[in-house]
């Protein structure tokens, strides 16, 4: 695949040869001047095409890297949310244990008070 840059110098050279071929009297080395000028135009065809293609895989890698931001973006509020719920889950075993150790501890003190009566 061809640079941005090659593909500007690539055109420059077209645009020089162009213009050799418009300069009247100008021996072109056996060359015809039309088939010179048709390949010349065949040159800048291709360009046109190179740079229309160079073009749209720009346009999908942006769009493609634009999803997959989005993408990272929900993965990330997904793990937030995860964090949440386990952070929840164990305060809610904490607690139950808390709870239950002074349920335990109320039951002995009354249990020993039933005793003592």
């Amino acid at each position: 695949m061809l640079s941005v840059v090659q593909c500007t110098c690539i055109n420059e050279l077209l645009m020089l040869c162009q213009a050799s071929v418009n300069v009247p009297h100008r021996q072109t080395g056996g060359v015809d001047r039309r088939q010179l000028s048709r390949e010349i135009q065949e040159l800048r065809v291709e360009l046109s095409q190179k740079n229309l293609k160079l073009e749209s895989m720009e346009a999908d890698c942006q769009h493609k890297t634009a999803e997959l931001e989005q993408r990272l973006g929900e993965t990330l509020h997904q793990r937030q949310l995860l964090q949440v719920v386990c952070l929840s889950v164990a305060l809610n075993e904490e607690l139950h244990s808390f709870l239950f150790s002074n349920i335990y501890a109320s039951n002995a003190v009354v249990a020993s008070e039933i005793r003592s009566f």
